[in-house]
C-alpha cells in the first residue's frame, strides 16, 4: 500500500516538480535540502469476520511537507490533498475504497528552520488478486 500511495504522489507531475522526488518514509535523510515530503502508517486495523479477513485493511498515515518557506509547504500540502482527499481507484495491485482527510495542522522545527505542514489521512483498501 505504501508503494501505491508514493506511486500516486511521485508520477504527479505538478508534486513531482514540487518535491524532485524528495518524498521518504519515517524521516529525512540530513542530507535532505529544498522541499521534502515524510510520511508515516501510524496505525492500522483489518477487518475480521466469523469466517476470516473480509480483505480490506484501514490505515491511518501522515504526511508531513516541509520547507524554509511557508506558502511553499502549504503549497505542497494543497497538492498532497488534491491527489489524496476522497480518492478511489486502484494503483498496482491495491484498490483504495476511500481515503479522506481527518486532520490539517502547522508545525515548525525550529532547529531546521523550517515550516511543516501536516495532513492526516485514514485510508481503506483492499489487495486485488
Amino acid at each position: 500500500m505504501e508503494k501505491e500511495l508514493r506511486d500516486r504522489l511521485e508520477n504527479d507531475p505538478v508534486l513531482s516538480g514540487m518535491i524532485d522526488e524528495r518524498l521518504y518514509p519515517m524521516a529525512a535523510p540530513e542530507t535532505a535540502r529544498g522541499s521534502v515530503i515524510v510520511y508515516e502508517v501510524y496505525s492500522s486495523e483489518v477487518d475480521r469476520l466469523y469466517d476470516g479477513r473480509d480483505g480490506e485493511e484501514r490505515v491511518s498515515v501522515r504526511f508531513t511537507a516541509w520547507d524554509a518557506r511557508y506558502n511553499k509547504a502549504k503549497a505542497i500540502a494543497k497538492e498532497i490533498n488534491r491527489l489524496l482527499d476522497e480518492f478511489q481507484g486502484t494503483i498496482g495491485n491495491i484498490e483504495f475504497l476511500e481515503i479522506y482527510r481527518t486532520a490539517k495542522f502547522s508545525n515548525y522545527d525550529s532547529g531546521e528552520k523550517s515550516y511543516g505542514q501536516v495532513l492526516e489521512y485514514q485510508l481503506t483498501y483492499k489487495e486485488v488478486i
